[in-house]
């Protein structure tokens, strides 16, 4: 299994530029430049390289081997 160290030098990033239509739902419909970057890198849970695009943080995961994210604004109150 590679350290840490290892993964973090054999990983490549890979920036790119998209415009995105979003739909309507609780703001008026607009259009967006978003961000984000491409990964390479070996999964930690199946130790697999692959190449995941996010628009945040490095995934530690694949597709296949991330958890569920939960929804947000999913949890909401009924009166």
């Amino acid at each position: 299994m590679p350290t840490q160290q290892q993964e973090l030098a054999s990983s490549t990033i890979t920036t790119t530029t998209k415009k995105i239509q979003v739909r309507e739902y609780t703001v008026r419909a607009h259009s967006r430049i978003i961000h984000s970057r491409i990964f390479n890198f070996i999964c930690r849970k199946c130790t697999k390289a692959t190449t995941r695009e996010t628009f945040g943080m490095r995934p530690i995961y694949c597709e296949r081997c991330s958890p569920p994210q939960i929804p947000r604004g999913s949890k909401r109150r009924h009166r």
